[in-house]
């Protein structure tokens, strides 16, 4: 098992040089020997300086990119083999599943992927799933289901009324639609795209703030050095900071992807309910999350 697994670590390694090289534009050999220093720990100035001859003489700036990119490609393999063990271990890891994960080309994607898989919370969903209502969900997203009354065959002693099993199915999809990796992905995507990031005073007097007290900016304009400004602001007190995106086109994009044409007005109707629910109580927060965290991390490398 041992020697199988520093078989699977060399794999990776070799794979992450031959990105690096691609990605930089760089020699492999002198790929290779700048890792070697790195992983000795020699510092990427000392390097630069001392060592040109094995670099074929990189730069500081070669070696700078070279290292983030060489954390960021061991973070993401090593997360991805953890998660493969993980769902093998469940036995739950298909062909279909394997070759998903090993298709991903981030960590984002790759936590996408996963989720649906990962140990959750107690949620609605999951008490509702417990209460033998996921059939139901199903046959909801499949456009099944005609009526109220055909609810009432879900019935049981947990769940008494047709109303609390189609309320019961709604959160269901919510949960089903918020862990999907596709619409994770392009809602990620969209905010990324056409996201602003506001802020607005939370005292009267905004302090060293004042110019963010009334701000708002687009994500793909917003300058690191104020990212981690209004990060000082917020975390200060001063500022409330937000991202601001059309709901209306989020829902739009979901909607492409869960309602059809063959979907009878009692389904669509449900569907729609669960798909704003999902986005409002589930998406959004986490996918603003995400966002304000990966702007965070790529200015505190400025």
């Amino acid at each position: 098992m041992a020697n199988l697994e520093r078989m699977k670590e060399l794999t990776c390694e070799g794979s992450i040089h031959k990105k690096i090289t691609v990605d930089l534009g760089l020699d492999a050999d002198s790929v290779l020997q700048a890792v070697e220093l790195l992983d000795e720990g020699n510092t990427v100035p000392f390097i630069a300086r001392y060592r040109k001859e094995a670099t074929g003489g990189m730069t500081d700036e070669n070696l700078r990119q070279l290292h983030e990119k060489l954390h960021v490609y061991r973070n993401f393999f090593k997360r991805r083999n953890d998660i493969l063990r993980i769902l093998a271990e469940k036995e739950i890891l298909t062909q279909e599943l394997e070759a998903l994960i090993k298709g991903a080309k981030n960590l984002a994607q790759l936590e996408d992927i996963y989720r649906p898989y990962k140990p959750k919370k107690r949620t609605q969903a999951g008490i509702a799933r417990e209460k033998g209502l996921e059939p139901l969900a199903e046959k909801i997203l499949k456009g099944k289901l005609k009526s109220s009354e055909e609810a009432s065959e879900f019935l049981n002693d947990d769940v008494t009324t047709a109303e609390e099993a189609l309320n019961g199915a709604k959160y269901i999809i919510s949960e089903i639609i918020s862990d999907d990796h596709n619409v994770r992905q392009m809602l990620r995507s969209f905010i990324n795209k056409e996201g602003e990031i506001i802020s607005q005073s939370k005292e009267k007097d905004p302090g060293n703030y004042e110019m963010y007290s009334d701000f708002q900016e687009p994500i793909l304009k917003i300058q690191p050095h104020r990212i981690l400004a209004l990060n000082r602001g917020e975390k200060e007190g001063y500022l409330k900071v937000e991202i601001n995106i059309s709901e209306d086109k989020a829902l739009v994009i979901i909607k492409e992807l869960y309602m059809h044409g063959d979907h009878n007005d009692f389904c669509s109707n449900l569907i729609q309910s669960s798909i704003k629910d999902s986005w409002r109580r589930l998406l959004f927060p986490s996918l603003e999350r995400e966002v304000r965290s990966s702007l965070t991390e790529k200015a505190e490398k400025l």
